[in-house]
């Protein structure tokens, strides 16, 4: 496997930075290329995790942070360091992965990466950093990961110019076990991988657009990319979600729901026109 040497490549850089300058702040992108294809796993991990090849490099990727976790731990940076852990997608799982391993990678959620559907963009988040984020806490809160630039910039004493990280909100209040009487993002918008069609998410609604309402041009949400193309494309209907209780996004409630329908296309709309969502 790949992986290995990385993390040692990790821990090497780290004691060496501890050796020179311990008190010298530092930021550390570990960015493995896993469990992304190819699934090379070390052949100790190889047939460990019952949920074949894939769930056996998960398997790995876990150990791998937990070693770069225990040299932090060693080398006493642990209580002077945020380690966020997350992904960039949701996972890639078929339906004859689910029956052959009795294992949904997605959990509850449906569809798989790519998709507009939650199993599409719901991606893990864990932070440490002892004495700071509460152990063994979590939120429901709506963040994206791009807050992370928002919410970096907050950390360190900066303040973000206007027309940098436009979709970017510090969500550190949350990180702190710290949730205010208002959402900090009120919504997302999603854009799907491939036919680049548009979802929002609101709290515990999200809307689906047809592809006919908009579709982006090159997958960015600006005003100058997006291509009003009704009556010229499938004909799929609008779908609209309750995720906290119908989270496998399976009841269609926009027949019943057009007054949220249409607050959600509204806040769309809304956002096109500015070419952003933080205020």
């Amino acid at each position: 496997g790949y992986l290995a040497p990385i993390a040692d490549k990790a821990d090497e850089w780290l004691t060496k930075h501890s050796a020179s300058s311990s008190e010298a702040p530092f930021f550390l992108y570990y960015a493995i290329p896993a469990p992304h294809a190819p699934w090379a796993t070390g052949k100790e991990f190889k047939g460990k995790s019952n949920a074949g090849q894939y769930g056996d490099f998960v398997m790995e990727v876990d150990a791998m942070i937990g070693q770069l976790l225990a040299t932090l731990d060693k080398l006493k940076l642990s209580e002077n360091t945020l380690v966020l852990f997350s992904s960039d997608n949701g996972p890639v799982w078929y339906r004859q992965d689910i029956e052959k391993f009795d294992h949904r990678a997605a959990g509850p959620w449906n569809g798989m990466k790519g998709a507009l559907t939650e199993a599409g963009h719901r991606m893990p988040f864990i932070a440490r950093w002892p004495g700071k984020v509460p152990a063994g806490s979590s939120c429901d809160e709506l963040i994206s990961f791009a807050d992370m630039l928002a919410t970096v910039a907050s950390l360190v004493g900066e303040k973000l110019p206007d027309d940098a990280g436009e979709d970017s909100f510090d969500i550190s209040p949350l990180l702190f076990g710290k949730v205010p009487g208002e959402p900090i993002r009120n919504s997302m918008v999603h854009v799907n991988y491939g036919s680049y069609t548009v979802a929002i998410r609101e709290g515990d609604w999200k809307l689906i657009l047809p592809q006919w309402v908009y579709r982006v041009s090159d997958g960015t949400l600006n005003p100058d990319h997006i291509v009003e193309t009704k009556g010229k494309g499938p004909t799929e209907k609008f779908q609209l979600y309750h995720l906290s209780t119908d989270p496998g996004e399976k009841t269609n409630l926009f027949a019943q729901e057009q007054g949220k329908a249409k607050e959600l296309f509204d806040a769309l709309k809304a956002d096109i026109a500015r070419g952003r969502s933080r205020p």
